[in-house]
């Protein structure tokens, strides 16, 4: 054995990642290595709902810069034209492929992306859910349902 003293042991902590809750990383070195499971449960509970609430925060901050880059006015591409026994339709209208066109460039570099899903919950009944979601893992969805007459689900 040596009586050369030895400089103390340096232990270094890992670097704590930007995207963890600040309490979270407070406490993770004094947890030392193997910290009870209801400890690390309460961590993980924490962690996610402030990683929740910073996905929302950037979905907010990012949905507010993409509406500055979205077009003001997306013309209307499409005609609808018949005539029924109640007399005759005209009007014009812009197709979801043509709003997409106008608004997929802004969408994309503002990390958003759109995406739809159908279902028929009952008779004669169309939900489409829209899905509006962020790189950071927000989203937001809306659905819209249409119900057919009896008579014309017949048809």
């Amino acid at each position: 054995m040596s009586d050369t003293p030895r400089p103390p042991a340096v232990i270094e902590h890992a670097v704590v990642p930007s995207r963890m809750n600040p309490v979270v990383a407070a406490m993770l070195p004094g947890l030392g290595a193997t910290p009870d499971p209801a400890t690390l449960r309460e961590l993980l509970a924490v962690q996610r709902e402030w990683g929740s609430g910073e996905a929302k925060r950037a979905f907010t901050q990012a949905l507010v810069a993409m509406k500055a880059d979205l077009p003001r006015v997306i013309h209307k591409d499409s005609v609808v034209d018949f005539t029924s026994a109640k007399g005759r339709t005209y009007y014009r209208h812009t197709s979801l492929a043509n709003v997409m066109d106008q608004i997929a460039d802004p969408m994309a570099r503002h990390g958003f992306a759109l995406t739809f899903s159908a279902s028929t919950p009952g008779p004669n009944v169309v939900t489409v859910t829209c899905r509006l979601s962020h790189a950071d893992g927000h989203h937001e969805e809306m659905a819209l349902s249409t119900f057919a007459a009896a008579e014309a689900a017949a048809a």
